[in-house]
């Protein structure tokens, strides 16, 4: 029996204690498993935010947008990730990242 974590909907599980029989599991799967790789490192964030207030096929819109860049070290390559959200999708976000900081606290809690 092995202990493994897994990912799910793009978000790292970490099971402490979940036993898994591997004797059906390709070693040189369980291999691959155990090498993995290292994700990206997100080392800044920078973000503003705009009003966009008409578009070419809207008169009137006042609704904001949020840019966002990551800065993040890739192995060695340091790189930007940009992206832009509305104010609802910003709020989505912000919950999941309080929803991970959360789960990381009550991990390190019970260390």
């Amino acid at each position: 029996m092995d202990t493994l974590s897994y990912v799910a909907a793009g978000h790292r599980i970490m099971q402490s204690a979940l036993a898994v029989d591997t004797s059906d599991i390709d070693q040189t799967s369980v291999g691959i498993v155990s090498v993995g790789k290292q994700f990206p490192r997100i080392v800044d964030v920078d973000w503003r935010l705009d009003l966009v207030t008409n578009t070419s096929t809207l008169n009137k819109l006042n609704e904001p947008r949020f840019l966002v860049r990551l800065s993040v070290i890739d192995g060695t390559l340091l790189r930007d990730v940009q992206f832009s959200c509305n104010s609802e999708e910003m709020t989505d976000l912000l919950q999941k990242l309080k929803e991970a900081q959360a789960t990381v606290e009550k991990i390190s809690s019970t260390k």
